[in-house]
Parts: structure tokens; C-alpha cells; sequence
């Protein structure tokens, strides 16, 4: 039982008005970035450069990443009253992560909080406040969901260095260039520039998540400039600094996911999913690229546990009913930020979320990545010329296995005619006188 608090009060009141508005919430797709783990890099003046630090290693959730996720379940928990069974349901959420430890437990810690066993679903008696909930995963060099790009992509590698090279990023640089010059000479890391300085922004962040003391350096305000720039590389690297590329590269990093979102919609709507919820776990690049394919950036990076939620109404005040996509951004603030997609208003139809989203959607990997043709060719007939090429080597083999057979009749005759025009001895020639 929860709290009935300022929260609840709120979400009452929702339904409420949606109820007599004849609005109906019918459908959610949630992406979470997973909670605090342990560091992935470190520093050379890192104080806390020794892995015994983290137990279970590096870029693993932590206990406080797992209360994070739980609490963020709960939260859903209260807002999808109405949406979703208060006890699970398998036919009503689906949930998909990456190939990561930590996205993987982050989700199952969300279910916990979402789903806690009640009455008939409690397994282990009273002792055990947790049930499994499936969670589905592909390998990383599969994931062209949640972490394309998973092939090779010449386009996308040309855009980020033609951003690189160009002059408004060189005049980025030349504005963070004095803080950057102190963070090389406080982490002892040489050289850091905007792209680098993550490493230690991520570093500091995890460490000051966990309640490690930093080091005197990193002051507030450093930390505020290191969020600044890691925000900053963000919006540069999936859309250009002025947002030139944004439409380029969401179509090959994030537009698989976009064109995912449509289908799940669609879907709820044609019934031919039952599911009311689609979450997936990823990472803080998944959230912000996705937030920058959506022109929703603010340009500050994904904490953990951000949430983004794009949500489907459907509206049976008109015939035919009008359905309604709206889209909020939960970050640290814990508060839902309503976001305009794609420069939509907050309450935009489907159709036209559909429309301005279509212009990300992928085509073919060969024309989205600058990949000559007949390489798509070979990739769509793969199967067609492998039964072709197998045929090829089997026919070789029987006319080769012919040849040889035929070699062999051919000089076995041979040797039969040799040995029958040989002359044979005489034995009066050999006998004695």
C-alpha cells in the first residue's frame, strides 16, 4: 500500500480529468537509462583508482542503482493505475534490454519495484518481495534496437568527422580549452579535450553517487562544467553542433528505435499485441540520442534511472476516436518534463507524430551509411547465393570424381593392350641341346 501523498493526489486527479475529457490512456513505451554503477574508467590522480573498491567490478550496478530503478517502479506503478493489472501480467508488459549487467539488473530491480508478489503470486510465503519477471535480451553484436549501429557505417564515421573538423566545434574547443588545460593538469591526464573529458566527469559522478569524497578540485562548479561539456558531446555527436545532422544520424543510430515505438503503438491500437507497456533498458547514449532524434535535447546528460515516456490516448470524444501521443522526460528532478516532439505540440496526434517521425525512419543500411549497392545485394540474397555457390562446388566435385574415373578406365586399358602384344617365350629356345 502506498503513501497517499501529494504524488497520489496528483495522478488522481489525472484520471479523473481524462475520464471526463473521454480520454483514455491505452499504451506507454518507457526508456531508462540504468542506475548508478560502478566507474568504467578512472584517472591517474583518481583517489580511488584501486578496483577493490567497486566488489563486483567495473561498470556494474550498485546497491544505490538498484534502489533507484525500485523506487522509479513504484513510481510507475502509481502512474499506470488503470493502464496496467496491479499484479503482473505477462500479456500486458514486455521488457527489453541490452547485453549489459547492469541494464539487465537495473530492469529486473524496475519489476520489483513495479510488480512486488501480492496474494496468489507470492511464491516464498511473506519472506520474499520479489517475483521473476522475464526479462528479453539480445547479443550486442545483434542489438540494432538499443545500440545500432551494429554495422559498419562510412556516413555516420564521416559526419562525426567532418563535425570534429569544423570550425564551430574548434571554436567549442577553444571556449572550454583553459578548463580543460586544469582538468589535464588535476587528473594528471594528458591533453583532454571535450570528447575525452567524459572519462573523468563519468568517473567523478559515479564515485560522488556512491558518497566517496572527491577530490578538492572537483568543486561543484567543475562538476557543473563537466555535465556541461558531457551534455554537450551528446548533442554534437548525434546531431552536429547547429543540429545540421540531426536527421542523418538518428536514421542510423536511433531510427530502428523510433520506427519501433510507431509499430508498438500501432499495434495496441489494431490489437495485435495485447501489450500496454514496452520498456527498454539501455544507457545514458541510448536516452540522449533518442532525446536529440526527437529535438527534445536539453542538452544537460541523462542521469540514472532517466526515464523516457512516450504514451498513446486514445480519445472517444470524436468518431473516428483521435489518439494522442505525449512524451515526458523523468531525470533526476523526479519530476515529468513535457517534452514537444519533433517540434509537435504536447497533445500531437499519431498521425502527425507518425508523419514527423517517418523522416528517421530507416531505409537501407547500404543508402542510410553510404555503402555501395550491390553490397545490400549480396547481404538480401545471401541465402540464394549460398545455395548457388554450394551447387557450384558440389558439381565441380562430380565432374572432377568423372574426370578422374575416366582417367583411370582410360589407363587401365592401356596397360591391357601392353601386355597383350608382349611375345611370349618360347621353351624350345631355352631348352638344353
Amino acid at each position: 500500500m502506498f503513501p497517499f501523498n501529494f504524488m497520489s493526489i496528483v495522478l488522481v486527479s489525472q484520471i479523473i480529468f481524462n475520464c471526463v475529457s473521454g480520454e483514455e490512456l491505452i499504451f506507454a513505451n518507457l526508456l531508462r537509462r540504468h542506475g548508478a554503477r560502478s566507474a568504467i574508467h578512472s584517472f591517474k590522480t583518481d583517489p580511488y583508482n584501486n578496483q577493490s573498491i567497486w566488489p563486483q567490478g567495473r561498470g556494474q550496478l550498485t546497491q544505490i542503482g538498484m534502489h533507484q530503478h525500485f523506487d522509479l517502479g513504484r513510481y510507475l506503478k502509481q502512474r499506470y493505475i488503470g493502464l496496467l493489472s496491479p499484479q503482473y501480467n505477462r500479456s500486458e508488459i514486455y521488457i527489453r534490454s541490452t547485453d549489459y549487467d547492469r541494464t539487465l539488473m537495473s530492469a529486473q530491480s524496475n519489476m520489483a519495484g513495479l510488480f512486488p508478489p501480492e496474494g496468489r503470486q507470492q511464491w516464498n510465503g511473506s519472506s520474499t518481495n520479489w517475483q521473476p519477471i522475464p526479462i528479453h535480451t539480445v547479443p550486442r553484436n545483434m542489438d540494432s534496437l538499443l545500440a545500432a549501429p551494429i554495422e559498419s557505417c562510412p556516413k555516420l564515421n564521416k559526419l562525426r568527422s567532418d563535425i570534429l573538423a569544423s570550425t564551430e566545434f574548434a571554436k567549442l574547443q577553444k571556449k572550454y580549452a583553459p578548463f580543460l588545460n586544469n582538468i589535464s593538469k588535476w587528473s594528471g591526464c594528458d591533453n583532454v579535450d571535450i570528447r575525452s573529458s567524459w572519462n573523468i566527469q563519468d568517473t567523478l559522478i559515479t564515485e560522488k553517487t556512491q558518497g566517496y569524497k572527491l577530490p578538492d578540485w572537483a568543486t561543484d562548479e567543475v562538476l557543473k562544467t563537466l555535465d556541461e561539456i558531457a551534455g554537450l558531446d551528446i548533442h554534437v555527436m548525434y546531431s552536429g553542433v547547429n543540429s545540421e545532422y540531426r536527421v542523418d544520424i538518428a536514421r542510423v543510430v536511433t531510427g530502428n528505435l523510433m520506427k519501433q515505438i510507431v509499430e508498438n503503438m500501432n499495434k495496441r491500437i489494431t490489437e495485435e499485441d495485447n501489450f500496454k507497456v514496452v520498456a527498454y533498458s539501455a544507457h545514458d547514449t541510448t536516452v540522449g540520442s533518442l532525446l536529440v532524434a526527437l529535438d527534445s535535447y536539453n542538452d544537460l546528460p541523462p542521469p540514472y534511472a532517466a526515464c523516457v515516456i512516450l504514451e498513446l490516448y486514445k480519445d472517444d470524444a470524436t468518431s473516428p476516436p483521435r489518439y494522442i501521443v505525449r512524451g515526458y522526460y523523468r531525470n533526476s528532478t523526479k519530476d515529468l518534463i513535457e517534452l514537444n516532439l519533433l517540434g509537435c505540440e504536447f497533445n500531437c496526434s499519431l498521425g502527425d507524430f507518425v508523419q514527423r517521425a517517418s523522416a528517421i525512419f530507416p531505409t537501407k543500411h547500404s543508402k542510410d551509411c553510404g555503402i555501395p549497392l550491390y553490397t545490400d545485394f549480396f547481404k538480401d540474397h545471401l541465402e540464394l547465393l549460398f545455395v548457388i555457390v554450394s551447387c557450384l562446388l558440389a558439381l565441380t566435385w562430380i565432374l572432377a570424381l568423372m574426370a578422374c574415373c575416366r582417367r583411370r578406365c582410360r589407363s587401365k586399358k592401356l596397360r591391357l593392350r601392353e601386355v597383350a602384344y608382349q611375345p611370349v617365350p618360347s621353351f624350345d629356345e631355352h631348352s638344353s641341346s
